[in-house]
């Protein structure tokens, strides 16, 4: 059986219209001759009555134990999976939807931040061999002693890949509102630049210093079974503009630079080929934090990457300045 997962988050599937694209999507993989299992997240960002933030402020400033929060938060996942898959079959496709531990993960008992222990595909392929979709909820599974866990944040990201690996699949399949993965958030610089190809550990190193598209610890689990990602835009055509990252030699013409928030500091991370960086990056870089009359601190030039704190509230105009005045 060939496996495509695909994953939607919450601002992909809050809405009727939106959903439609899901269901258009899985018709395409099945003409593919291949067998979609769907990854959901809770439906949009809060102040929207299902989104994650939403249901937690349920209890306002109560005391909550990591325990019952885990289990609170959990529910708008289990939410989307009966929504989508009512919908898969209303349009003539058989679906099922599954929580995270009927889809067969276990993980330990770090509440919150639970990490996968294994995963017991059986369920998943007992419904693909009887032609039925599997919408799964992403972010959680279940521990040994039966405890609801949450994946933390990105855990979608991470149910979908983790999911992918065990069942071997040709691909998954990350859909956002952006095309994929950019040199830099295209929402903060108008020059941003599709990066069409990128190998497993660069879009880790982007991913860990801060980049949104997908959640780090999702990509080492593809980068362990060596299951390519595709980040897509939901609202296009799937196969349209994406970022594919799997294990190739070298991420071509790779340069990107996102910014990371901290307690006391933001870290500004410039991640780029040697070759494609002009030697003189760093007085350009210092240039512009000067020109800004933004003070900077912990600053590193290393073959591939330059690293740098800034003082809290300008890490989006330091990032946008930096870019446009690098990328070319």
């Amino acid at each position: 059986m060939n496996y495509i997962v695909q994953k939607y988050g919450g601002t992909s599937v809050n809405t009727k219209e939106k959903r439609q694209n899901i269901i258009n999507n899985v018709k395409e993989v099945i003409s593919e001759g291949c067998m979609p299992v769907v990854v959901v997240s809770a439906m949009g960002r809060f102040p929207e009555s299902y989104a994650t933030d939403s249901l937690l402020g349920l209890v306002g400033d109560n005391p909550v134990d990591k325990r019952s929060l885990d289990l609170l938060s959990s529910l708008g996942e289990n939410i989307t999976t009966v929504v989508v898959s009512a919908e898969l079959n209303a349009a003539g496709i058989p679906a099922m939807p599954l929580t995270g531990y009927q889809a067969g993960i276990l993980t330990d008992e770090n509440f919150g931040e639970g990490n996968i222990l294994s995963i017991n595909t059986s369920r998943l392929e007992e419904n693909a061999k009887n032609g039925v979709v599997s919408v799964v909820a992403g972010f959680q599974g279940m521990s040994e002693t039966g405890e609801i866990l949450t994946l933390g944040r990105g855990g979608s990201d991470t149910t979908a890949c983790a999911l992918g690996g065990a069942l071997k699949a040709k691909r998954v399949e990350i859909f956002s509102d952006v095309d994929g993965v950019f040199t830099a958030d295209p929402k903060i610089s108008a020059k941003a630049r599709l990066l069409e190809k990128i190998k497993f550990e660069d879009i880790f190193r982007l991913a860990d210093c801060g980049a949104k598209v997908i959640h780090p610890r999702a990509v080492l689990h593809a980068m362990k079974a060596n299951v390519p990602i595709h980040a897509l835009n939901v609202g296009k055509k799937r196969g349209s503009d994406c970022t594919v990252i799997s294990d190739i030699e070298k991420s071509p013409s790779f340069f990107a630079i996102t910014s990371k928030k901290g307690e006391e500091r933001d870290t500004v991370t410039i991640l780029f080929d040697e070759e494609l960086i002009c030697e003189n990056c760093c007085d350009v870089i210092r240039n512009i934090l000067g020109e800004m009359k933004e003070e900077y601190f912990d600053y590193v030039r290393e073959n591939s990457s330059v690293v740098f704190t800034i003082n809290k509230g300008n890490a989006q105009d330091v990032v946008k300045n930096i870019h446009d005045a690098l990328i070319y």
